[in-house]
Parts: C-alpha cells; sequence; structure tokens
C-alpha cells in the first residue's frame, strides 16, 4: 500500500542562502524521477535541482518572471512525498514547450529536505518517513556571516591624539634607549678610567719626633689635636744609664699621632709623635700597587670624599712616587711594587683632618689619550716627608 506524506510551504520568510562553497554559480542538476504538478496538471522534471527545475509539454504559455504554485512529488518505494512551494519563471520556450524555473521562496525545512533528497539519490540509500521528520525538524544553517565594519573616518582630534600618542611612546623609547647608553656608557667609564682606592689626609709639613737615644719610652700624657709650643716636653726616655732624656716639641704646633704606648722600649731614631703644624697643607695620600698606579699621572682629575659629612672635595694629583723593594731583582715580583700618589684639593682640607681616612677617585681619561694634544698640568715641586701613613685597598 502506497503512503503519501505531503509536506506544505512554510509560512517563515524566504531565508537567505549562504554559499560557502569556492564555485557556487549553479547547483548540481539531476535527472531522477520528480512529479511536479501546477495548473491542474501532472509533469515529469526534465531536471532540477535544489535551485529550481525544467518541464516540456507546457501547453500554457508563460511570461518571464511569473510566480505560480507547484507542488513537487518524489515518487519512492512504498511511500512518496510532495513539497508544496512556488516557482518563478526563468525561460520558456513555446514551440517546445520547455521551461525552467527557479525556487524563489524555499523555507529551511523545504532546502534541507531537496538537498537530503539529492544526496539519498547520489548514495543509493533508502529513505524511509522518519528521515524525512528528522530532517525537517533540524536546523542545518547557520547564521551568515557579518559584513565588516566600515571604518569611521578619524576627526581632526582623534588624529592629534593618535600623533600624540605616538610622539610620546617615541619619546619614551629614545629616553629609555638614551638612560640605557647613558648607564652602560657610564660603567665602561668607571671600569677604565677611574682608578677607587682609599687613603689617608697627610701634610708635607708634618714633623717626626724621634726618640734621641734607645730605652723606656715615658709618655707626657698629651692628647691627640692638644696643642703644642715650641721646648713643650712630650716624652722622656729612660736610658740603660738610669738617665732620664727629655724629648721636646720644637714647633707651634699639635699633636697629630702618639703611636708608642706608655712604658715601650724603643730605640735610637724612632718615631714616638707626629706633630703638625696648625698652617700646614693638608692633602690626600694614596698608596696604589704599581699595576694600579701605572696610568696615573701628575694634574689627573680626582675626587676626595672625607667621613665627617662634608661635601665632596675635586682636587689634581700633585705627584706619583713609584717605589720598588730595596733588595729589588729581576726576580722580585711587580707586585712587591707600589706608588704613593699625593693629590692636592682645590678647597683646603682641615689641617686637623690629618691621619684621617679618605676616599679617593682618580680619573685617568686625558684629551692626549684620544689624540687631541692637550697635555696634563704640570706637577708641583714640594718637599716630601716620610710620615705617610700605609693604606689598603678598598
Amino acid at each position: 500500500m502506497s503512503q503519501t506524506i505531503k509536506l506544505g510551504r512554510a509560512a517563515a520568510p524566504a531565508p537567505r542562502v549562504v554559499h560557502e562553497a569556492e564555485t557556487h554559480r549553479q547547483h548540481i542538476r539531476l535527472r531522477l524521477p520528480v512529479d511536479i504538478y501546477f495548473d491542474g496538471e501532472k509533469h515529469a522534471a526534465a531536471d532540477w535541482s535544489v535551485a529550481g527545475f525544467s518541464v516540456d509539454g507546457v501547453r500554457k504559455p508563460r511570461r518571464l518572471g511569473d510566480t505560480f504554485n507547484v507542488r513537487l512529488s518524489f515518487p519512492l518505494e512504498t511511500y512518496s512525498f510532495s513539497l508544496d512551494t512556488q516557482a518563478e519563471v526563468r525561460f520558456f520556450d513555446a514551440a517546445t514547450g520547455r521551461m525552467g524555473c527557479r525556487f524563489p521562496r524555499l523555507s529551511h525545512g523545504d532546502l534541507s529536505l531537496l538537498r537530503f533528497m539529492v544526496d539519498a539519490y547520489i548514495s543509493g540509500e533508502v529513505v524511509n518517513a522518519g528521515d524525512l521528520l528528522e530532517v525537517v525538524q533540524r536546523d542545518s544553517f547557520v547564521a551568515p556571516r557579518k559584513p565588516p565594519p566600515v571604518p569611521v573616518p578619524a576627526t581632526l582630534g582623534g588624529r592629534v591624539a593618535r600623533t600624540a600618542r605616538r610622539v610620546t611612546a617615541g619619546v619614551a623609547l629614545g629616553l629609555v634607549g638614551l638612560g640605557l647608553a647613558g648607564y652602560v656608557g657610564y660603567a665602561v667609564y668607571q671600569r677604565t678610567f677611574v682608578v677607587t682606592y682609599a687613603g689617608t689626609v697627610s701634610s708635607p709639613d708634618v714633623q717626626l719626633v724621634r726618640a734621641p737615644k734607645a730605652g723606656v719610652f715615658h709618655s707626657a700624657n698629651l692628647r691627640v689635636q692638644q696643642d703644642v709650643t715650641p721646648q713643650t716636653v712630650i716624652a722622656t726616655i729612660e736610658g740603660a744609664d738610669g738617665i732620664d732624656t727629655s724629648v721636646a716639641s720644637t714647633c707651634d704646633c699639635f699633636v697629630g699621632a702618639a703611636p708608642i704606648p706608655e712604658g715601650s722600649v724603643v730605640s735610637r731614631g724612632e718615631v714616638v709623635a707626629m706633630l703638625v703644624p696648625r698652617g700646614g697643607e693638608a692633602v690626600a695620600s694614596v698608596r696604589l700597587p704599581i699595576e694600579s698606579a701605572r696610568n696615573v699621572e701628575a694634574g689627573d682629575r680626582a675626587s676626595i670624599e672625607t667621613f665627617d659629612g662634608t661635601p665632596i672635595r675635586w682636587g689634581s694629583v700633585r705627584r706619583v712616587e713609584r717605589h720598588a723593594p730595596i733588595e729589588s731583582s729581576s726576580l722580585t715580583p711587580l707586585s712587591a711594587s707600589f706608588a704613593v700618589v699625593t693629590i692636592v684639593p682645590d678647597a683646603p682640607l682641615p689641617i686637623a683632618n690629618v691621619g684621617e681616612p679618605v676616599d679617593v677617585r682618580i680619573h685617568t681619561a686625558r684629551l692626549t689619550a684620544f689624540g687631541l694634544g692637550v697635555a696634563p698640568r704640570e706637577a708641583v715641586a714640594a718637599p716630601v716627608h716620610s710620615a705617610s701613613l700605609q693604606t689598603s685597598a678598598r
């Protein structure tokens, strides 16, 4: 017994068919049995597709663009189903009665059914009623792609703001680059052209008081920084014969250091006190390894930092004295040699600071190193006393 499933045309508005294939100019045309009913007559489709159909033997003349109702009937093995829709005339040949039409108002369900039937015919699949109902119920379409947004022309204010942002970003990047280059350049300069060591404040006018003979040292209880006048007794030396010999000051000075403890045994000529004239000159003295002093010359600029909270002073190298061991030979290591650098500050150092530690940075970069022909300042000749204190490297 043959069954007929009739599917009417959906009342929903015609969907928009979105073609996603690379070539979507036309659909595949099939020569499969489909009966088409219109004007009370039955016509066998010459060929058909999901977009339309063509038939032969149409007796009623049709004009291009005419729209009329049609019913598509698909005969299957044990049943058939029909689909009601509309057709629009695309061409009509009155001599042969051949007419081609398209489907202008197919719903989503209609399109799904037609595509399902095309696939089933091509693959030879057996179509049953349950498959048709499932195809009608499901949604096989996706929303069409939205067109890209239309660019809005920028206003004058927007262009100015965009330009300002670009300029600001460029300036910021430039400042970061300059800062990085400056930091790297400063680090290279410090490592290459700056000699940093700890030193002491000394004076070329210092007077060293020495023991006139060997014996036991007895201090006169003078304090450091205490003023003394000529003939002031600084200490006494008790000799082996039991006779005390006085050691007196020879200048209007103050006591810079008293390195000998009370009751110590001293030899003749040993330093028992250091006296500093009140009007003397204070300089910075630094003892350097000979390798570090290789590039230091008289006239080099140097900074002097004291530890009493006063601002950093600048000065110039006055003298570089290089020393070697007394019994030096070709086998004596170079590390045994040293140099004593004397630095004269631009602003005077307090003479009372003699003996205090300082931090010295000597800048050895000179224009002559770059071939510009500018020589450093000449060294100032001055007597050098052997009263400098030993310093250690930082």
